[in-house]
């Protein structure tokens, strides 16, 4: 995680030695990975289940300089709040396909997008003496989202995102209390431009 921070912070200070240009129109394919926290919104998810981790990667197209379309691909995890991954987690993997609308030539870019998919789920809740529920089930995923691009240099950017990921899973014998149960990913990452 150190050497992340770490590769993740040399990157911000080249940024001030790289005028923001724009990706050559042979730039189509966009490649991009990111990670960082994600929160239980639902108020049943957020009582059971604590802050968790989580992360994606994406391979898009771009239409045009604004419009893009990508196939997404995520995993978050996050500990039951009272035993912690001992007593139980809620695991859901996402796959998504993405639609992106960038706005703005400079180097610095905002964006919104939305994607629509599955989300995998795999619901364990810890109980007394030991005793452990689990479930899986694979339901429909929603997730709008916004977020900012730092254009670095020709094929290279930064961005910060937040999305609102509506994962419509079924009650599970009362290890997910609504439907849709929302979770927040709040993520940084690295998009590639490549030739």
């Amino acid at each position: 995680m150190k050497k992340t921070i770490g590769w993740m912070g040399l990157l911000l200070l080249a940024a001030w030695h790289c005028q923001a240009q724009e990706p050559a129109p042979n730039q189509r394919w966009i490649e991009q990975a990111d990670g960082g926290f994600v929160f239980p919104v639902s108020p049943g998810a957020s009582q059971n289940y604590g802050r968790g981790l989580g992360g994606d990667i994406l391979v898009g197209y771009r239409i045009d300089r604004r419009f893009s379309l990508g196939l997404d691909l995520g995993y978050y995890d996050f500990d039951q709040k009272t035993l912690g991954a001992a007593g139980g987690e809620w695991v859901y993997t996402s796959l998504l396909g993405v639609a992106r609308y960038t706005v703005g030539t400079g180097w610095v870019r905002p964006f919104l997008f939305g994607g629509i998919g599955l989300a995998f789920n795999n619901v364990s809740m810890g109980g007394g003496a030991g005793t452990k529920a689990n479930r899986s089930e694979t339901g429909p995923l929603l997730s709008p989202g916004a977020g900012v691009l730092f254009i670095l240099g020709d094929g290279l950017a930064l961005f910060a995102q937040g999305r609102l990921d509506m994962d419509f899973v079924s009650p599970m014998g009362g290890l997910a209390p609504e439907n849709p149960t929302l979770f927040f990913p709040l993520k940084a990452g690295i998009s590639i431009f490549p030739e």
